[in-house]
């Protein structure tokens, strides 16, 4: 992460340099070269500024969930009346899909199968 944040900050610095060249310079030759440089820059720069966004939101999500009980019973909606659909057990990685239900997380599992379980079943990592 840090390598692109110093491109973004060097591809940066590297456009306004070019940019002042273009503004001040009388040669022709260095006003295309400033000018086509600092076009050339910014790309970079709005480019290494959305990889490092990207990189960020990757580090910072934290959509999964390990299973901390023996065993859970994955309910078919967010209430202990619900349908029963599987059973998964302790250690079972699970992603989190909804955690607008308070006690509640709607998980889904490799596989595919969706359900929700307890928030206290699980422990987000």
């Amino acid at each position: 992460m840090a390598a692109v944040i110093s491109t973004a900050i060097a591809s940066f610095i590297l456009m306004l340099l070019l940019f002042l060249a273009y503004l001040f310079t009388s040669a022709i030759w260095m006003r295309k070269t400033g000018f086509y440089g600092a076009v050339v820059m910014c790309v970079v720069c709005v480019v290494a500024n959305l990889a490092a966004y990207s990189q960020h939101r990757t580090l910072t999500n934290r959509d999964y969930a390990i299973v901390i009980a023996p065993s859970i019973v994955v309910k078919s909606s967010p209430n202990e009346s619900s349908t029963e659909l599987f059973v998964i057990h302790e250690g079972s990685k699970v992603h989190v899909e909804d955690a607008s239900m308070k006690g509640w997380r709607e998980i889904k599992l490799e596989e595919g199968k969706i359900g929700w379980v307890p928030v206290d079943a699980i422990e987000v990592i």
